[in-house]
């Protein structure tokens, strides 16, 4: 059976709001799981887990005067992150696909570059993912 490498699609446009809400839920308490979860007892390190945990780095504002509402908390591994990451690239394309139909010429031409290039992102951190999970 040949591997599949492309990611499954999010709801679609024809998806009632009812499920686009559930699916982002359940997106959001797996990530939430993740975060809470206690790392594994294996004897043999990850490749994942031999990278060090992030620091701590705020999400640079719009202007230098005003202080920044978000940042990158100490301590998270990279496992964790690159979970966030992928979830984070689901929704860029969850957004772009619902936005990319009312758009015309070339502002659409230019969406569907940006969901090309988020989808080619997002199917390189799930496989590294699925390699590192295939590791353990």
């Amino acid at each position: 059976m040949a591997k599949k490498i492309t990611p499954d699609p999010p709801p679609c446009i024809t998806s009632s709001l009812a499920e686009k809400a559930a699916y982002l839920r359940k997106v959001m308490h797996e990530s939430l799981a993740q975060i809470q979860s206690a790392p594994s007892d294996s004897q043999e390190p990850i490749l994942l887990d031999m990278l060090t945990t992030t620091a701590f780095k705020t999400v640079e504002p719009d202007t230098s005067f005003a202080p920044s509402l978000f940042s990158v908390q100490p301590g998270i591994t990279a496992k964790v992150a690159l979970n966030q990451v992928s979830e984070l690239l689901r929704y860029a394309e969850l957004n772009a696909d619902e936005i990319c139909p009312r758009l015309e010429g070339f502002e659409r031409d230019l969406l569907m570059g940006m969901i090309h290039s988020v989808a080619l992102s997002r199917t390189v951190v799930e496989a590294l993912l699925e390699q590192a999970s295939q590791a353990a």
